[in-house]
């Protein structure tokens, strides 16, 4: 107890660390008083905050008795242990030698613990530790993924955010997607796309935008009633949440079942829209639907009617290279129907376009020039 209050001072922490506190704090790890053992957590914890601490715990072996203390029956042993493994994963480059000593095993049955502290850091430790690859490997084939899905559920939203972000980092793999699919995960997924917590939106909205790259999930987001709720964040005021869900449409409308729901959803108005916003990525992708939607003859009408032409005319001239291309090509499939060509001859379509023929890019200077064609 006396070396923990002694952690929580700058100047006493230093002289414990200089007496050689760490490596006594480290065998006491192995105590079988779970009292004692927790005090000991406790100190590291404080201790573990330093990155001169923390490379000192692991010079001094402490991650295999770190791990051990993952399987104890005491949940607060069990929380500080995690937490001391956090806080040196974050100053030490030590992801793969928590996996070496047998750390995600444990970890991943702590998911399931009834300690709602217990879970919470579990997951934040297991968040960390997948940006390696292998660990995540590691995390999936030891069940992480049923008991993250368990924890989409969880009623507390700390624990709810931390289990949507893991999830988020591991839907990054298709391997991943697949497994997270068929244990459920997407319905609830897309149910936190409408969660009151923004954080929570955002890491679903990018878990989607993951998933969405698949060809073979495309149709599961569709038949899961996922487009809705995608649509809605284009309208969030956090411009995270707004690009993954603007990626994630970008990725369904080359579906042109998606792009008839994505128009009777209403999603057309807000694209139209963002193609006026400050924001490059978000610029682009809205240009980019809005393509796809201009080469359908079932929504072009709809996105004239919804003022595509004057924003498009716009972004001609636009430094936003990905904009301007999108905006050159939109123009050319809607100059190609006839009931178009009069509205854009009004809204100021030839002169801007004449300005792109010299243009270096033949992906912008090609589609230009047919639809002058195409209004000539």
């Amino acid at each position: 107890v006396a070396l923990r209050n002694l952690s929580v001072s700058a100047d006493a922490e230093v002289k414990v660390v200089q007496e050689g506190g760490i490596p006594r704090l480290i065998e006491m790890l192995h105590s079988a008083d779970e009292s004692g053992k927790e005090q000991a957590l406790l100190a590291l914890r404080n201790f573990s905050t330093s990155p001169d601490n923390a490379s000192k715990i692991v010079r001094d072996k402490g991650l295999p008795s770190l791990v051990q203390c993952l399987r104890s029956d005491d949940d607060k042993v069990n929380e500080h242990a995690i937490v001391v493994l956090r806080n040196i994963a974050v100053h030490a480059e030590v992801d793969l030698e928590t996996a070496r000593e047998g750390g995600l095993p444990p970890l991943v049955s702590l998911l399931r613990c009834p300690d709602e502290q217990v879970q919470e850091q579990a997951i934040l430790a297991l968040r960390s530790l997948s940006v390696n690859h292998m660990n995540e490997v590691t995390i999936v084939n030891d069940g992480g993924v049923p008991s993250m899905m368990e924890l989409l559920l969880a009623p507390q939203e700390a624990i709810q955010l931390q289990a949507i972000s893991a999830v988020r980092t591991l839907s990054a793999s298709y391997e991943n997607q697949a497994k997270i699919v068929e244990q459920g995960g997407l319905p609830l997924i897309i149910g936190l796309l409408r969660s009151p917590n923004v954080q929570v939106q955002e890491h679903a909205a990018g878990a989607i935008r993951n998933m969405a790259t698949s060809v073979n999930l495309k149709a599961k987001i569709l038949e899961s009633d996922g487009l809705a709720p995608i649509i809605a964040l284009t309208r969030s005021h956090s411009n995270t949440a707004q690009e993954a869900a603007l990626a994630s449409l970008f990725s369904l409308s080359f579906d042109a079942g998606a792009l008839v729901k994505l128009a009777e959803y209403g999603g057309i108005p807000p694209l139209v829209q963002l193609l006026g916003s400050p924001n490059d990525e978000i610029q682009a992708l809205s240009a980019g639907i809005a393509r796809n939607l201009s080469a359908s003859q079932e929504t072009e009408s709809e996105l004239v009617e919804a003022g595509v032409l004057t924003p498009m005319i716009l972004l001609l001239s636009s430094p936003n290279k990905a904009a301007q291309e999108h905006a050159a090509s939109t123009l050319k499939n809607l100059s190609a129907s006839a009931a178009h060509k009069v509205r854009m001859v009004q809204e100021g379509c030839i002169k801007p376009l004449l300005q792109m023929l010299p243009h270096p890019d033949a992906a912008i200077q090609e589609p230009a020039a047919v639809a002058l064609r195409n209004l000539s």
